[in-house]
């Protein structure tokens, strides 16, 4: 067998058609993408008249023209398996065993591929639809990817060897879009959704913000991060990587007082003699990082960046709240800190870990 995709549309003639009858069946439309059988077959089938046409056998046992097709490369399925509930070692055992329980967390993003095979049982359904804040015409799913490989670190739930657990597997994810399908977002878009989790009846316990704006944007959102935060909502947001770090740049709406801001770290990254901002709270390192993707042919992908630090560290933070309940602010961070390692350039970045600046 093999995979090809057509650069014409081409006519699918029945294998067997009824004597002096028109044998097509249907049209295959340009820039499909089709599995047939590997020999090719000259001369037939039915009405066509030239020995030198060759022709391609379908998987129904009907023809397909084979001038019409290009052959496509088909990318192999990532046949892996990681639970990132069990892979940060200092997590105690009894958070893990949480598994985030009934802990509710908005994912704000670029929508979710909810028909993911390892999303099942991952959205919170009763009266409650996934949301769509943006401008484009996809609904709430995902078009990008973005969200997708988020909302996997978070709380996907593999059920065989292969794929993706999330750090809490028994979370809910509420998937609410406010990034478009090329990932652009705009304050009022965010600000929407905002209303929509302060108006809800929905106990939120955590929102997940893999994004940035800009400051001009911040400051016309800034109120409401203020009310989320009042409302005893944890927002953890994404403050950059690498050298951006030590420039003290921290992206928006990070910078913000009321969000918890985590940043990356890759292999490369040397702090020299230059200090971390005093705005980034937590560091994961994030590369090469294993997740879910929108892709249908390969249902898995590798990322880098603190989109991802901070997907996994929403995921914690759900095992803690699952564990010892809605303490106050600085008394679940204390939690998280006694899990933490003070930050150096001796610590291995290829080991997922939580550190402190």
């Amino acid at each position: 067998m093999k995979t090809l995709k057509t650069i014409n549309d081409v006519y699918i003639r029945s294998k067997k058609p009824e004597k002096n009858k028109d044998n097509l069946k249907g049209i295959i439309y340009k820039g499909f993408e089709v599995t047939v059988k590997d020999k090719e077959i000259q001369g037939k089938p039915g009405e066509d008249n030239n020995p030198n046409t060759k022709w391609y056998e379908d998987l129904n046992g009907d023809y397909l023209w084979s001038g019409g097709f290009e052959g496509v490369e088909v990318e192999k399925y990532i046949h892996k398996f990681i639970n990132y509930n069990s892979v940060f070692k200092d997590i105690p055992e009894n958070w893990k065993a949480s598994g985030g329980k009934d802990i509710n967390i908005a994912v704000l993003d670029s929508g979710i591929y909810e028909n993911h095979p390892d999303f099942e049982g991952m959205f919170f359904r009763t009266e409650y639809e996934s949301k769509n804040f943006t401008d484009d015409n996809s609904g709430y799913l995902d078009k990008n990817g973005h969200g997708t490989n988020v909302a996997g670190l978070i709380g996907a739930r593999s059920s065989n060897s292969i794929g993706v657990v999330g750090v809490a597997p028994k979370c809910n994810i509420f998937n609410l879009k406010v990034l478009d399908d090329a990932a652009n977002s705009y304050w009022v878009w965010l600000d929407n959704a905002f209303d929509f989790i302060l108006e809800s009846e929905i106990d939120f316990s955590i929102i997940n913000l893999s994004l940035s704006i800009t400051y001009y944007d911040y400051q016309k959102i800034e109120d409401k991060l203020k009310k989320i935060h009042e409302k005893g909502i944890y927002i953890i947001a994404a403050a950059g990587n690498n050298e951006g770090l030590l420039r003290n740049e921290i992206l928006y709406p990070a910078e913000s007082p009321f969000c918890i801001a985590v940043g990356s770290v890759n292999r490369d990254f040397n702090m020299k003699n230059n200090k971390f901002p005093k705005s980034l709270d937590y560091i994961i390192p994030a590369s090469d990082i294993y997740s879910c993707s929108i892709r249908k042919n390969k249902y898995y992908t590798y990322k880098n960046g603190s989109s991802f630090s901070t997907s996994l560290f929403s995921g914690i933070l759900a095992l803690s709240i699952s564990t010892f309940g809605k303490l106050p602010y600085a008394d679940l961070l204390s939690k998280i800190n006694s899990i933490s390692t003070k930050y150096n350039d001796s610590v291995n970045k290829s080991i997922i870990k939580i550190y402190k600046p």
